[in-house]
């Protein structure tokens, strides 16, 4: 790929381009080539299918150079990875729990909940199993200039040399040992192989931190990645689907260039390299509730009440805490339980004497359900309240911060119908909408009042869509938000207005041009966008306007298949951008013309 601009002005300046020798003019180049080597066909052995098949092989070679008014830029990387990634349908075998329920009420035994004890199985072998090994290096060398023209002295200029080399390992596994149970990890661990020189403590200690495996230099881990996630779905009956699902993520980051060594114990503890650590955990328990099928179990397939409900989609409801927390230069080994995300709200915020530059707890409950009225008419509607609890690292204790949100009414509204007769085939009428009301509670260091903030957003979004037999469709969208939010005696109010039409119609290449009757693809957008915010101080009663930005767009895109292989397209905007509380307004006009050609090989055996 190749790109160029032939400036008529020099950037910032109102000199012409053409007046200038030596001009640098943007363009930039990149060159990839990839290639892939894996076994298409399944193998008929048990040793081709287990260790052959799951391989795959992948090589990128990537160079490019860019170039601006007063930079060059000059990059090279490669890359070459093996995976191994192998899919398995375990069995199991019967866990005999059949003869457990047998003296049990036969309204137990013909529910779900009994035919998953009689036919539940164990398994011992895994889901997937995925293994990769990736080695990616990467050059730069970076030039800044003076000025924008070219001189004989920029030959001396000594660019900027950057380097990466890393090896990347990762390992996943999911394993389904029960129907109702599912467990799946990931490790990856990222290795910088780069040399560093010894003319800087941190370099030293990253050379002496080089590890070895089987006598070959591995260099030092850079950063390591771990993901874990149960799921339990039991099944107790047709109308009740309970779920628990929790989920952890820990991450390491070591910086091996721009900062000091720490020092563990003091002045006279060893040194270890700038590290980070970042943990979370999150724990979700819900259920979905289905009205219909509990009184259809209850009154029957014709009763009144379960016609009524029939309509009425599921109810969820579901309570979720996620904790998280970060240390900053850190001495200390984690430990397992910290590397899973295990234990209280104190865990997170203090592991072996060492304090988190900072902690997070969110506590998430919704409550969502739906239905489907006559005439084609759908709804849904969702309840939601989400308590935010920070806590902030300042001296030897936390900052606590709080932030509740209650989310509600949030749904929408959908009309759709189609026409037999006529030229309008389809009609769709909807809308969404949504209220959210949020306080903020911000202690002070000194101990004084907590500053105190309220936040309320509505948002109103119609659309309707009209479809055409001719193969013309109109979408007709709107959108407003008002917001308010009171902070320290003053309130700042905005409002957002954005109107958007889009055209699409289709129609067939002339015989002359298309013996096939391509079809050629119009498009024409108009998008019209406001947003304005004032401030009302304590003392004024006048909300003065503090911002007022104000958006116009017309787009226009033509595109074909001019042949198999060929596709063509013309597009063209035109943009006008109207800054008000600054008087600054600007004009754009873009016309593009493109061609794309797909080459396709045979495939070899």
């Amino acid at each position: 790929s190749r790109s160029s601009t032939d400036p008529q002005l020099v950037q910032g300046t109102d000199i012409l381009a053409s007046d200038l020798d030596g001009l640098r003019k943007p363009e930039a180049t990149t060159t990839t080539m990839t290639m892939t080597v894996r076994r298409a066909q399944r193998g008929a052995s048990f040793l081709t299918r287990g260790f052959v098949d799951p391989l795959t092989f992948t090589g990128t070679l990537t160079s490019g150079r860019s170039q601006t008014d007063l930079s060059k830029t000059t990059s090279k990387s490669t890359a070459l990875g093996l995976s191994y990634s192998l899919a398995m349908n375990p069995r199991g075998w019967s866990l005999g729990l059949g003869g457990l329920i047998d003296g049990l009420p036969d309204w137990f035994k013909n529910s779900e909940a009994g035919a998953g004890l009689s036919n539940a199985r164990f398994s011992l072998i895994p889901r997937n199993f995925v293994l990769s090994s990736r080695l990616a290096r990467t050059q730069a060398d970076f030039t800044a200039f003076l000025v924008p023209v070219e001189r004989p002295s920029d030959e001396n200029l000594r660019p900027i040399h950057t380097e990466s080399h890393l090896w990347i390992n990762t390992v996943g596994l999911t394993w389904q040992p029960l129907g109702m149970l599912s467990m799946s990890g990931n490790l990856s661990s990222t290795r910088d192989m780069r040399r560093y020189t010894d003319t800087t403590s941190i370099g030293r200690l990253a050379t002496l931190s080089r590890q070895s495996l089987f006598g070959m230099d591995v260099g030092v881990e850079r950063a390591r990645a771990i993901t874990t996630q149960l799921s339990l779905t039991p099944r107790i009956a047709s109308w009740l689907r309970p779920r628990y699902i929790t989920s952890s993520s820990f991450g390491l980051n070591r910086d091996l260039t721009t900062r000091n060594p720490v020092r563990v114990a003091g002045d006279s503890g060893a040194f270890v390299l700038p590290q980070t650590y970042n943990n979370g955990r999150t724990r979700e328990l819900g259920a979905a509730f289905e009205l219909a099928r509990l009184t259809q179990a209850i009154f029957g397939d014709s009763s009144g009440v379960t016609k009524a409900l029939a309509r009425v989609r599921p109810l969820d409801l579901s309570t979720r805490n996620t904790r998280s927390s970060t240390f900053d230069l850190a001495t200390f080994e984690p430990t397992l339980a910290y590397r899973l995300g295990l234990g209280g709200r104190q865990d997170f915020l203090v592991q072996e004497g060492e304090l988190a530059r900072g902690a997070q707890e969110i506590i998430t409950d919704r409550i969502s359900s739906g239905a489907s009225f006559p005439y084609g008419i759908n709804a849904s509607l969702t309840y939601g309240l989400v308590r935010t609890f920070q806590f902030t690292r300042v001296g030897s204790g936390f900052l606590e911060s709080q932030i509740r949100a209650k989310e509600w009414p949030v749904g929408n509204v959908r009309w759709s119908t189609t026409i037999r007769k006529g030229p309008l085939a389809l009609v769709g009428l909807g809308t969404s909408f949504r209220k959210v009301e949020g306080t903020t509670v911000i202690p002070r260091t000194d101990g004084g009042d907590p500053a105190v903030s309220l936040n309320q957003t509505k948002t109103l979004s119609p659309d309707l869509n009209l479809a055409f037999r001719s193969g013309l469709t109109i979408i007709l969208s709107y959108t407003t938000s008002v917001g308010t939010t009171k902070r320290n005696g003053n309130t700042t109010e905005t409002d957002q207005q954005s109107l958007t039409g889009t055209l699409n119609y289709s129609l067939p290449l002339p015989r002359s041009i298309s013996p096939r009757r391509r079809l050629i693809r119009l498009s024409i957008t108009g998008l019209a966008t406001r947003l304005t915010s004032c401030l009302q101080r304590l003392a004024d009663p006048e909300c003065l306007t503090v911002s007022d930005v104000r958006r116009q767009e017309a787009r226009a895109t033509l595109d074909t298949d001019v042949s198999q292989l060929l596709r063509g397209g013309l597009s063209a905007s035109y943009t006008i951008n109207d800054v008000r509380h600054l008087d600054r307004k600007s004009s754009q006009i873009i016309i593009s013309l493109n061609f794309s050609l797909s080459l396709f090989a045979g495939d070899f055996r």
